[in-house]
């Protein structure tokens, strides 16, 4: 738990955990994932204001960025850190117009959803459904490439399966 508050910037957490039954030494593992939810549930007012500096500098640049955009798209391909949460409260909470699309699991697990829309382009195409472990390589990574490297597609059937996932 040490390693993970230090990493979100969120130490000040670390006198709670006993009142969660955690410690310091414990590891993020799926036995103390609700947990350790709890606890940031329970503690989300001052994760919040631990992130106020950072919203504030993420909003000053995201609003230089986008300006007078009706709409704004961000796809989170792979962040680390306590960005993606700060983040997350900024767009939610205050700049609505924005919307994050997160492919690669660090605010929700998206695997489920990415896998389901392979398996509808299969089927929409009329191919066999690979088994997961397949579909699961086909996470991350451009998708039109995938569909080449990994299923070897040739590039017109690549094209139209991109059409039909999701």
């Amino acid at each position: 738990m040490d390693s993970l508050l230090n990493s979100l910037e969120l130490d000040g957490l670390a006198q709670y955990l006993h009142d969660y039954d955690l410690s310091n030494q414990d590891l993020v593992v799926s036995e103390n994932v609700e947990k350790i939810e709890r606890l940031f549930i329970g503690h989300w007012e001052e994760i919040c204001r631990a992130y106020e500096p950072e919203k504030q500098r993420v909003r000053e640049y995201i609003e230089k960025k986008i300006s007078n955009a009706k709409k704004v798209a961000i796809i989170d391909v792979g962040w680390l850190g306590s960005g993606p949460m700060g983040l997350k409260y900024l767009i939610e909470e205050e700049m609505i117009k924005l919307f994050v699309f997160d492919l690669d699991g660090t605010i929700a697990d998206t695997s489920e959803g990415i896998l389901n829309n392979h398996r509808h382009a299969h089927i929409h195409m009329g191919w066999p459904v690979p088994p997961d472990e397949i579909l699961y390589g086909l996470i991350g990574g451009p998708l039109l490439e995938n569909y080449r490297a990994v299923l070897h597609f040739p590039d017109e059937e690549a094209v139209r399966a991109v059409q039909c996932y999701g």
